[in-house]
């Protein structure tokens, strides 16, 4: 977030647990608004940033949910760091998260 602000991108951080997010190494970051109050119309992308606790944060928002199903089926584009398998999971099945994996994943 920081990197893009910095290079002059026009960007909101929304929140998903209120407006002060807490990263799992006690990071915290003033959200712009809150998730229910997004439009994906007013957007260009739609990216979730990874990590703990924030992707269960995510897994477990039907708002999030609902805004990447129509982000992927017609917004686009979008991306997701650590999170993106689970929300795979969440939205195709385990079996189809982990054949996608297999041919993403770098050790």
């Amino acid at each position: 977030m920081d990197i893009l602000r910095r290079g002059g991108v026009d960007l909101t951080i929304a929140g998903v647990t209120g407006m002060q997010v807490v990263s799992s190494h006690n990071v915290k970051i003033m959200a712009d608004k809150d998730v229910k109050d997004i439009k994906t119309d007013d957007y260009d992308a739609f990216i979730c940033p990874g990590g703990m606790p924030g992707a269960s944060n995510l897994r477990d928002s039907s708002i999030v949910i609902d805004i990447i199903k129509e982000v992927i089926t017609g917004a686009g584009p979008a991306a997701a760091f650590e999170y993106a398998f689970e929300l795979l999971a969440e939205l195709q099945g385990k079996e189809i998260a982990s054949q996608v994996a297999k041919g993403m994943l770098f050790k």
